[in-house]
């Protein structure tokens, strides 16, 4: 029992990416007879928020979070990786809430 700490956070977040996708219309992926649009190109999107007690948090942590996707794509070929990830650091210095996952796709 016991075994996760509450948190009251309020947060002002600033958000920064960059993004230039495209997409190729194949067929034969995913449905034997269908099309779909298959994205290519790169985005990069990273939010980085500080708590603030004036909007009435209890903690004044840093929370950071970051998604890249990188993809390519021809009529009969794909690949692509997806890494995201995330992170809390409290007001000593600890860091906790750390999250990364990432997906690779070749086709």
């Amino acid at each position: 029992m016991n075994r996760y700490v509450k948190h009251q956070t309020a947060r002002l977040n600033a958000l920064w990416g960059v993004r230039n996708v495209h997409f190729v219309r194949v067929s034969g992926f995913d449905a034997l007879e269908g099309t779909q649009d298959l994205r290519t190109g790169i985005q990069l999107a990273t939010l980085l928020g500080k708590g603030a007690r004036f909007l009435r948090g209890n903690e004044r942590d840093w929370f950071g979070s970051s998604d890249l996707y990188l993809g390519v794509a021809s009529p009969i070929s794909y690949a692509a990786l997806d890494l995201a990830g995330e992170a809390r650091r409290d007001e000593d210095g600890n860091w906790d809430g750390m999250l990364a996952h990432g997906v690779l796709l070749c086709t």
